[in-house]
């Protein structure tokens, strides 16, 4: 067993389910009764903080609360249990919320927060957009969510820096991005990660210092870098960077 390894129990603040002392290795584990991640656990924590002023167990809420909520990427959906609570929606099915797709923005009427997780890391260059296009999908007054990887590095890393024409070519296994710089450059970028199916890979790794100054630019105020959430809640060795808080102005 390494230095990582850890035993607790913990009560799961998305379903309520108790989950019993385990060890393991590595990262927090996914709650027994519902399936949530660290990382969902830890949107919830800082959603409802934010919202109420102390992070609460979603079943601890109230069912009918009015405030209308997006949410776009699996773990932001924590498993389906903000829809209980809020006039929530997740973004997918009959109902694309693409980030690099500004006309899908317009498929939905502006929330009172929206939930975003691990969407920017894949979203062609420039990045401003998508925190334009976040910004956008909020009334105003309303909090955005991010929980987007990042790390503790000198500066955002852009992995195609010079994004301008670009095609994702398949090899067998392997898929290639292939682009055609402004200038006319062809370049080729063959050891992209791609986490699923899709001919998205991860285009970036945010610095997490440089998340604060990203959304002031598109207009957030407010901004808030999370601390984990409480230890009760089970997401203690949880990796990725902090999940980030912010307002759009009144």
């Amino acid at each position: 067993m390494n230095d990582a390894a850890m035993t607790f129990g913990f009560r799961c603040n998305l379903c309520g389910a108790a989950n019993l002392p385990d060890v393991q290795d590595g990262p927090a584990p996914a709650c027994g009764g519902c399936g949530g991640t660290a990382l969902s656990r830890d949107i919830a924590a800082a959603l409802t903080e934010r919202l109420f002023g102390v992070p609460h167990p979603l079943p601890a809420l109230p069912l009918d609360d009015p405030r209308s909520g997006i949410t776009i990427g699996a773990a932001a959906r924590c498993v389906g249990a903000m829809e209980q609570r809020f006039a929530c929606q997740h973004a997918g099915g009959d109902t694309p919320l693409d980030l690099a797709r500004p006309e899908d923005a317009s498929l939905w009427l502006a929330a009172d927060f929206v939930v975003c997780a691990a969407q920017l890391v894949r979203l062609p260059p420039p990045v401003s957009h998508g925190f334009a296009r976040l910004h956008a999908l909020l009334r105003p007054g309303g909090l955005l969510v991010l929980a987007e990887p990042s790390a503790p590095i000198a500066t955002t890393i852009e992995h195609v820096p010079a994004y301008h024409d670009a095609r994702i070519l398949a090899f067998g296994a392997q898929r290639v991005l292939v682009n055609r710089s402004a200038s006319g450059a062809i370049q080729t970028f063959a050891a992209l990660d791609f986490p699923d199916e899709t001919d998205r890979p991860v285009f970036r790794r945010f610095a997490t210092g440089d998340l604060p100054a990203l959304l002031a630019e598109a207009g957030f105020r407010d901004i808030v870098l999370h601390d984990p959430a409480p230890f009760a809640f089970g997401t203690t060795g949880r990796e990725g960077g902090p999940v980030v808080t912010a307002r759009r102005a009144a």
